[in-house]
């Protein structure tokens, strides 16, 4: 059994900046790469307006994003916005993890956030982001394990339970069973 935490973004104060944040509203893929940078941001003890900034719809213009590039109908990519609201400091790395295993796994061996792309609850809403910063394996003998993730999202998860709208828990899923199956992409310092 074990813990796998991105431990900046597993604090009260981080907790509370994803509700804000959930409050606020708009697209996912802002609101993520906007709570990472927030927690980055203030352990690197910068100031930064998550919030307006957030709002500023010239920084951060309504419609689908990738994880890299651009193309016909996308805004900025979240790797460019990433870099951008961290001074180039945090960027997105270029392998794409789809198993809740080798996910769990990279969050423990790097201490950063995954963004996680899926589908959104509602089917016609396409493609959701969410950040998982902290994931629980539960070993199990003679039986397959199970994981469960905690994620921040902007509030589409998080208003399911009456508790941070910004957060949810995953219940527990078997691994080797299922995957996310549009990827997963680890966050890392830029260097």
């Amino acid at each position: 059994m074990g813990w796998s935490k991105a431990n900046l973004w597993d604090t009260t104060r981080a907790k509370q900046i994803a509700r804000e944040i959930a409050n606020i509203g708009g697209y996912c893929g802002p609101a993520v790469v906007v709570w990472i940078a927030a927690v980055w941001n203030l352990h690197q003890g910068r100031n930064y307006d998550y919030e307006n900034r957030l709002k500023n719809k010239s920084l951060f213009p309504d419609g689908p994003r990738r994880f890299f590039g651009r193309g016909p109908g996308f805004e900025r990519s979240l790797n460019d916005i990433l870099k951008r609201e961290t001074n180039n400091e945090l960027r997105l790395a270029g392998a794409t993890y789809y198993r809740y295993s080798t996910i769990h796994k990279r969050l423990e061996d790097y201490d950063m956030p995954i963004i996680i792309r899926m589908l959104s609850p509602s089917f016609t809403d396409g493609l959701h982001y969410t950040a998982l910063y902290k994931s629980y394996k539960q070993e199990r003998q003679w039986q397959v394990d199970r994981i469960k993730f905690y994620w921040m999202d902007n509030g589409v998860y998080g208003r399911r339970n009456s508790g941070n709208p910004g957060l949810y828990v995953t219940g527990y899923r078997n691994v080797g069973y299922n995957v996310f199956t549009f990827g997963t992409k680890l966050v890392r310092r830029n260097t």
